[in-house]
């Protein structure tokens, strides 16, 4: 999969690297770490060299939210595209989408609500925009505010704008599904959701403290993986070429 992705030599290893070190750290399986990685790279521009940055901020997620990696993976697929498109950082997708787990939804219900959510405010309806107006505001500031100053930014100053009335919430979030999402980051959970914020961009010893906390697996685990020799690579999709 990494090949597939354009990943290729150096780069290749970088993903491999921070993969096998968080399957290492007890996070998931190699595979599903590095098919996740490749895919935040990808959509976010990002270089090889964030490979574990990005590992990091997937075992935050799964720490501070309820769900293991691959249920995570399959969910983060769901809103890379829409995230990458209207610029938003993969550490503000991750820290939402944690903290929407917190509350009772899965990983797949948290990616459905946060695509709503972020729909709403790219694509309003017509009673949005008049509410929006009423409020002396409008999509196009919203969307201003969003890429500016971030989703965190954003949800509270809608809170704000509306001083929190249901109704007006329910004219800006029409979808249910993104209106709980909303909530979940920007109501009652919305320390929680900075702290969750915080710590994704502080993520730098994240899999370190994980991996320390195994490390009495660590050996088993890098053995295991050392002993599988080719079946490893081909595991993760790995092409072995110059880069």
């Amino acid at each position: 999969f990494i090949a597939s992705n354009g990943l290729k030599g150096a780069e290749a290893m970088d993903v491999l690297r921070a993969s096998a070190r968080g399957a290492a750290s007890g996070l998931g399986e190699t595979k599903t770490i590095a098919d996740t990685t490749t895919s935040v790279l990808t959509a976010f521009g990002m270089k090889s060299d964030r490979a574990g940055d990005v590992v990091n901020i997937l075992t935050k997620a799964v720490h501070i939210g309820k769900g293991e990696v691959d249920q995570y993976a399959g969910a983060f697929a769901k809103v890379i595209p829409i995230a990458s498109q209207l610029k938003i950082p993969f550490e503000q997708v991750a820290a939402s989408m944690a903290i929407m787990t917190r509350v009772g939804l899965k990983p797949l219900e948290a990616a459905t609500a946060f695509r709503q959510m972020i729909t709403a405010l790219e694509h309003p309806s017509t009673k949005a925009v008049k509410t929006l107006t009423e409020l002396r505001s409008s999509p196009e500031l919203l969307r201003k505010d969003l890429q500016k100053n971030g989703l965190e930014a954003t949800t509270r100053d809608i809170m704000s704008l509306t001083k929190g009335n249901n109704v007006a919430l329910e004219d800006i979030l029409p979808n249910m599904r993104g209106f709980v999402g909303f909530l979940a980051t920007a109501g009652n959970q919305s320390k929680e959701y900075s702290a969750a914020l915080r710590l994704m961009y502080d993520n730098t010893r994240a899999n370190d403290e994980a991996l320390q906390a195994m490390s009495h697996t660590v050996e088993f685990q890098w053995g295991r993986m050392l002993n599988a020799g080719k079946s490893v690579w081909e595991e993760v999709g790995l092409k072995v070429l110059p880069g």
